[in-house]
């Protein structure tokens, strides 16, 4: 079973969630509830649990607070009316965002989806190193600059386009930083379940893909409207890891 904190202001929010668990006899064991901030920390740092269902705008505050307030940092499943926060949550381990009204097929999903992601932790327990590849996805990397180093959360990263010698590195609040390094350095320890080189001059977060454009050649959209070429031999690689990352709605 799977220990969950729901965390959510709306009582009737709350019944739906409850009702779709246990009609659909989803594996979860529910340990408590929190209409606020300050209940919810509370909660969580003294039950541990595996899995937040969590709302973001709260009584006293916003829940993405109470997430860098944490010690214990559970995995989480935001269940807002507010689609602002939803670039903001990569900053987190998220498992999905799901936007209200909730369904049972969204919630089934997602729950699907962190079973998926538990399983893979759990069988590269053994590997040290591949352990340590799904953790970066919520770790800093020190980024030398000319003026110094800067820790940037991997979650944070884009993308990055090669010039030579020299990447240059987008982050998500829009930073665009040079760095006397190749794009094959950043690629042989960046995570690739997260990162793909889907050319030889961009290596990309998948992550902030918004459209996958089926022209010839192909390329994709970024959230910020930027147009990335794909290479013919980079396609199926990148489809792959989307398979292997996204839901995809059928």
């Amino acid at each position: 079973m799977i220990k969950t904190v729901i965390v959510e202001d709306d009582a009737q929010a709350i019944d739906i969630i409850i009702s779709i668990v246990h009609y659909y006899n989803i594996e979860i064991n529910i340990l408590g509830f929190a209409q606020t901030i300050e209940k919810a920390k509370e909660i969580i740092e003294s039950s541990k649990p595996d899995l937040l269902l969590l709302d973001i705008e709260l009584p006293d505050g916003n829940s993405l607070d109470l997430l860098k307030q944490l010690s214990y940092k559970p995995w989480v499943i935001f269940i807002t009316g507010h689609s602002d926060y939803i670039f903001d949550s990569l900053d987190y381990p998220t498992i999905h965002y799901l936007i209200k009204p909730l369904s049972a097929d969204k919630l089934i999903d997602a729950i699907i989806k962190y079973q998926n992601i538990v399983s893979m932790f759990e069988q590269t327990k053994k590997t040290e190193q591949d352990k340590l590849k799904i953790k970066k996805l919520f770790e800093k990397i020190a980024i030398p600059t000319s003026s110094g180093i800067i820790l940037v959360e991997q979650s944070k990263i884009v993308r990055l386009e090669g010039e030579g010698n020299y990447s240059y590195l987008y982050l998500a609040d829009g930073q665009k930083i040079l760095i006397s390094k190749t794009l094959s350095t950043f690629e042989q320890f960046l995570p690739d379940d997260l990162f793909v080189r889907v050319h030889k001059s961009h290596l990309i977060n998948i992550s902030y893909i918004r459209t996958i454009l089926k022209t010839s050649p192909p390329y994709l959209v970024m959230y910020n409207l930027i147009e990335i070429p794909i290479s013919p031999s980079k396609k199926d690689i990148l489809i792959s890891k989307l398979q292997e990352s996204i839901i995809f709605v059928h």
